[in-house]
């Protein structure tokens, strides 16, 4: 969790200073403002989980997806600078997913842990949906893609079925299937 909470502070205060102030970077950015949003949560597990939920939908879409359609196209740059980011993210669903594995299974605490989750889970799941939805939307605007955003949807899906596993209840991602 830790490198998905530096990294997103790192691109959080980037974007900032590059898209100036707030009214222009909201309109040019929702997903700046999800993920900045998240740094006001209070609670370290929490704000990794929460990150989680975006970067396990995030990953499979721009990275696995699109990187199958550019090689389907002869677009070999963007496959290897996508493949660092594949890599580096099959690496950190390993422990992540050991993790959850481990709160929502142990023993003496996996009940408690799972309402922390589930509330985590209630909270975050349709903002990281959504964030990642919009992405996926802006890149089939401006890219010409027909099948970015039902990647997208598909990471969602793959997202609750894997939370599910673990008896953390997942809501409903807006905007999926329409």
């Amino acid at each position: 969790m830790g490198g998905s909470v530096a990294a997103s502070r790192v691109w959080v205060k980037s974007s900032r200073a590059r898209l100036g102030d707030d009214h222009q970077r909201g309109a040019q950015h929702p997903v700046i403002e999800e993920i900045a949003l998240l740094q006001d949560a209070r609670h370290g597990i929490g704000l990794g989980v929460a990150l989680d939920l975006a970067d396990v939908q995030l990953y499979p879409t721009l990275y696995t997806h699109l990187d199958d359609r550019a090689l389907a196209r002869g677009a070999t740059a963007y496959s290897l600078f996508a493949r660092h980011f594949s890599d580096w993210f099959s690496g950190e669903r390993k422990w992540l997913t050991a993790l959850l594995k481990a709160w929502s299974e142990d023993p003496e605490h996996g009940e408690s842990n799972r309402k922390v989750l589930n509330d985590i889970v209630d909270r975050w799941y349709p903002q990281a949906c959504a964030a990642v939805r919009s992405i996926a939307e802006g890149v089939a605007e401006s890219a010409g893609s027909t099948t970015v955003v039902a990647a997208a949807d598909r990471a969602a899906a793959e997202c609750a079925a894997e939370l599910t596993k673990y008896g953390i209840r997942v809501p409903a991602a807006p905007g999926a299937g329409e």
